[in-house]
């Protein structure tokens, strides 16, 4: 119940500024709109529609040969099912946002088409900074699937990995809230639960990257771009939690030793 309080502000909030929350409010969104649009000028062949949508720093030399290379990747019949499955956006003070959206039509057994675009600008004068297709044999839920099977060792690795920091940072936190007389308790706490120093695994592609500055909350996380993208797996050394199991043992070791106080923070 308390966790619902504490969402529902921030989800209508979200929802106020007019960022969709569900697969079907992102196509229903003036930029879900005009992306089918968009998608229907090259089914069509309608290349000066889609000329007329770039803006000027997107033509060039090519141009045209290029969008009827994208165009030939279209089917002329209509598809099965749309699906978007993932909408992003950035602004900066005084422009207009940028939306990065990315739909999913399917045309049949084995027939897919992943369709990206970038549209800037406000409902009734959009412009496209890019648009791309590309076709698939799969859907992108199938492709981005979480499974063991065809996995190489680092992916194991990385899975255990994980489940260790998460493991470690639970356990010490648990041992941390339950020791008596613990001084600064609560920023054992804090320390705890924050690990440093991310490293992440696109699960799809076997990606593996670094983050010094990063960090996260239980030292684990598994999350996914979008509503189909990869699962991208992550862990960050839990450092407070090693800090505070090797003080806690050296402690009971030593019963005579004071109680470890808390982490200097000054």
């Amino acid at each position: 119940m308390k966790t619902s309080r504490l969402l529902l502000p921030l989800l209508f909030m979200l929802a106020g500024c007019g960022i969709p929350l569900s697969e079907k409010a992102i196509e229903e969104t003036p930029e879900g709109v005009y992306v089918k649009q968009l998608v229907k000028w090259n089914a069509a062949r309608d290349y000066a529609s889609l000329e007329a949508a770039l803006v000027p720093a997107a033509k060039g030399p090519g141009l045209r040969a290029a969008m009827e290379q994208a165009a030939q990747a279209v089917p002329v019949e209509a598809p099965a099912s749309i699906r978007f499955v993932s909408w992003n956006f950035s602004q900066t003070t005084g422009q207009d946002r940028h939306v990065y959206l990315a739909a999913e039509y399917e045309y049949g057994p084995d027939r897919w088409l992943l369709v990206t675009a970038n549209v800037v600008g406000k409902p009734g004068s959009f412009q496209l900074w890019n648009f791309r297709v590309q076709p698939m044999n799969q859907s992108l839920e199938e492709f981005n699937r979480f499974t063991l099977a065809g996995k190489s060792w680092l992916h194991f690795f990385m899975l255990a990995a994980t489940a260790l920091a998460l493991g470690t940072s639970l356990y010490a936190l648990v041992l941390c809230v339950r020791t008596a007389g613990l001084r600064r308790k609560w920023l054992w706490v804090l320390f705890i639960l924050c690990g440093f120093g991310a490293f992440s695994l696109n699960w799809t592609t076997g990606t593996l990257k670094f983050g010094l500055l990063q960090f996260y909350v239980l030292s684990a996380a598994c999350l996914r771009s979008g509503f189909a993208g990869p699962w991208i797996l992550s862990f960050a050394i839990p450092v407070g939690a090693i800090i505070f199991l090797a003080k806690r043992k050296k402690k009971a070791a030593n019963p005579a030793a004071v109680v470890p106080p808390g982490p200097n923070v000054s």
